[in-house]
């Protein structure tokens, strides 16, 4: 048989005990027995910061992904917290940035964006491409690389040594990605070996179908290679013709050291987009060629 008791107070007996009803205590208004109260009793959004002692939530108790944006107060993530990896850990960018990538910088003090094309700085040379021959029948820059992007470009032979005994490097130029090579082009060509006391003007000419960079005859032999730059000029304006300019060092095949210096002109006003390096006879064996456009 069920009991009740209908009272409007119920005191407290001892000042010091409180009230116990079915094993909870109850003093001055509060619940005194530890861990009396699940947390299903909680009356919903009861539980806010006035009734949190500081503190007193470890970050177990987090719901996982509950710590965003929202919940983060502006400045208050500071350089301590960061990674050490913060950006060693990201895709690597694996060429030059584009004009409107952008960086972080500190402006005393306040951090801003700033893009690429405002520090890449102005000047200078920016690398093309490079291709390594190895037997090569020739080494040929096409339209990928020859491009308006550049007025000026600097071709670098390195190391260039020639399978057959005797050879010319020559450079042909196209305003049609190869298809055809232009013709009629105007030389002049000047040379010195170390076995010679003056400068000798040879090969000059007005109806050459190549720009002859390295006229001496090349050696073979082990160590007898070449090497020098090609400028060429006016290759992507409209206005003027196609002039090139070369200097290039190499061993004969009598082991004598040559010094050459050779102009070349190319009566066109068409963009230049092909140029083809290759030996008057047998494969360029080895060496760099290195296409740089002039910023």
């Amino acid at each position: 048989m069920a009991s009740e008791i209908k009272v409007d107070t119920i005191s407290e007996k001892t000042s010091a005990n409180g009230v116990t009803i079915d094993g909870v205590s109850l003093k001055d208004s509060k619940i005194a027995t530890a861990n009396s109260v699940d947390s299903d009793a909680y009356v919903d959004g009861s539980i806010d910061a006035v009734h949190l002692s500081a503190n007193s939530v470890d970050s177990d108790a987090y719901v996982d992904g509950s710590i965003d944006t929202v919940h983060i107060d502006a400045l208050q993530v500071t350089g301590a917290k960061l990674n050490t990896e913060v950006i060693s850990a990201q895709t690597e960018l694996a060429a030059e940035p584009a004009d409107t990538d952008e960086f972080m910088v500190s402006d005393a003090g306040v951090l801003k964006r700033i893009d690429y094309s405002l520090i890449k700085g102005g000047g200078g040379f920016t690398k093309v491409h490079s291709i390594t021959a190895s037997s090569s029948a020739d080494i040929t820059f096409d339209s990928t690389y020859m491009t308006a992007t550049y007025k000026t470009y600097l071709v670098i032979a390195d190391g260039i040594k020639a399978a057959d005994d005797g050879p010319e490097l020559q450079m042909y130029l196209s305003v049609d990605d190869g298809s055809n090579y232009l013709g009629s082009i105007s030389r002049v060509h000047l040379s010195c070996e170390d076995d010679d006391a003056g400068i000798t003007a040879a090969g000059n000419d007005e109806g050459a179908g190549a720009c002859i960079i390295g006229k001496s005859s090349q050696g073979n032999d082990s160590g007898e290679s070449g090497g020098g730059t090609i400028w060429i000029y006016g290759s992507q304006d409209a206005n003027v013709w196609i002039n090139v300019n070369c200097q290039y060092v190499s061993w004969g095949s009598g082991m004598e050291l040559t010094w050459e210096n050779s102009s070349h002109g190319a009566r066109s006003t068409t963009a230049l987009n092909n140029i083809k390096l290759q030996m008057s006879a047998g494969n360029i064996s080895s060496g760099t060629f290195t296409l740089y456009g002039a910023n």
